[in-house]
């Protein structure tokens, strides 16, 4: 078995990488190019090939919710020391349910879950049933999207 594997299913195949690199016989051909088109701005699906000069609206990086005290990205005030002072990413990890509170308002906005580093949006959280998606949540959504997309184009 052993040998049939390695010789009819591994011996002269490429990565996938490399087979986007070498499609029509060039670096970045074709394959790359549909990639790069039809992956938009979601890194998370791709190999990193795409830049920040996508056709797509949506956000290439967010590690939210994070903790927010009405003022600042904080860690969260229920993730022990000093795990908590890493920063606002690391620092963050904590169930959603658990709802961000400050003994005083640290800032003139209500602290709580905010999305991004703008600290334009809150995530809102009531409960498990009656809360805002989380970036990951709107993420896997935007790729069934994209996905059910493509199953309908034609072929060309």
């Amino acid at each position: 078995m052993e040998v049939l594997i390695r010789g009819m299913v591994l011996e002269d195949k490429h990565p996938l990488k490399v087979n986007f690199e070498n499609m029509n016989g060039t670096p970045g051909g074709y394959l790359h190019h549909w990639v790069k088109f039809h992956a938009d701005s979601m890194r998370k699906l791709t190999f990193s090939l795409l830049n920040n000069n996508s056709n797509s609206s949506f956000e290439i990086n967010n590690y939210g919710p994070f903790a927010y005290d009405g003022n600042d990205l904080v860690g969260h005030p229920s993730v022990p020391e000093p795990f908590r002072s890493i920063g606002a990413v690391d620092g963050s990890f904590a169930p959603l349910s658990d709802v961000p509170t400050f003994p005083h308002s640290v800032g003139p906005d209500k602290p709580g879950w905010i999305y991004s580093w703008d600290k334009e949006k809150h995530l809102n959280y009531v409960d498990e049933n009656n809360r805002d998606l989380t970036p990951d949540e709107m993420h896997a959504e935007w790729a069934v999207r994209k996905i059910e997309e493509l199953e309908i184009r034609p072929v060309s």
